[in-house]
């Protein structure tokens, strides 16, 4: 539950700076060449790979989530939104943005009445130019740190690297849109890392990058409790370890020695129906072999890992 409800706060956050993407790559007949970092048409859509480290540990957890411009909506403040829906492994939502042409400024629907909408980005950002959004206890200030040209999805392209409050780091590509996000959230004495890659975008059509087929989009749900055999294996020092639940359950994944005793523990929380994929590092373990066991429920299952140096 903890691993959702910080997915659930953290695509919060790729939202509120998912507003600063671009509107196409052919953007010359736009007069404010800024809203070029800002694409609404219907059906443009952006896949991304997500990362988390957990505090305290030496795995990284991966699945890969999509945004897409679903259409538009005149809400109750009488204004005109774009719809934005993001679907991921953990997480359906929707959101509902604006664009003011005559500031560049973003905004979102909150929802709240004694709210309205809030900004959340400003398009025409310069380095060493900052923005505070007006969301009420938001964060600190979202500054402008850089602007480069970088290769992004396949074409040379200007990119704008922002730094927030609360530890948000994330990159704006010309022509693209959000690019990369990272974030540093303290747990456990310690700080988790969570970051974001674009994989790939369907802007006015065109595309950029290559998307990715994935098994664990929130509709395909796995039959069966299932743990496969690491990869590659043998392996020096990290593999892949994939697992998949047909219903949400708390699930354990320890790794063990020969004798029996305990060297780590992968997964110790709740999580939802889908495909895992547990990234393990052995570098701190002896060549040799080792047994990595899944439980959840009434499953229990073990694979045997061979570390070679």
């Amino acid at each position: 539950m903890t691993g959702s409800i910080h997915f659930t706060v953290f695509s919060r956050l790729i939202l509120l700076v998912f507003v600063c993407s671009v509107s196409s790559l052919h953007v010359g007949a736009q007069t404010d060449s800024s809203l070029a970092f800002f694409p609404l048409q219907p059906n443009d859509l952006w896949q991304y790979r997500h990362h988390y480290t957990p505090c305290c540990c030496n795995y990284e957890i991966s699945s890969y989530f999509t945004v897409r411009v679903a259409g538009d909506t005149v809400l109750r403040d009488g204004l005109d939104y774009k719809v934005l829906e993001t679907n991921s492994p953990q997480l359906i939502s929707t959101r509902y943005l604006r664009v003011d042409t005559a500031t560049a400024n973003v905004y979102e629907f909150s929802g709240d009445t004694s709210v309205g909408d809030y900004l959340v980005d400003s398009l025409r950002a310069t380095v060493g130019s900052s923005f505070r959004s007006t969301l009420p206890n938001y964060g600190g200030a979202i500054m402008c740190e850089r602007i480069d040209t970088a290769t992004v999805a396949g074409i040379r392209t200007m990119v704008k690297l922002f730094a927030g409050g609360g530890g948000i780091f994330y990159r704006l590509a010309y022509g693209l849109g959000l690019t990369q996000i990272d974030t540093m959230v303290f747990q456990c004495t310690t700080w988790d890392s969570r970051s974001d890659d674009l994989c790939y975008a369907r802007i006015g059509g065109r595309e950029y990058g290559t998307i990715v087929g994935v098994s664990n989009q929130p509709e395909i749900i796995p039959g069966s409790f299932t743990i496969e055999q690491n990869y590659p294996n043998p392996f020096n020092p990290t593999t892949t370890i994939k697992y998949e639940l047909p219903k949400a359950a708390h699930v354990i994944l320890t790794v063990f020695d020969i004798l029996g005793r305990e060297v780590s523990v992968l997964v110790n929380d709740r999580r939802s129906a889908g495909v895992y994929e547990i990234k393990f590092d052995g570098s701190n373990l002896a060549s040799g072999v080792y047994f990595y066991r899944l439980q959840a429920e009434d499953f229990i299952q073990s694979k045997r890992l061979l570390i070679l140096k």
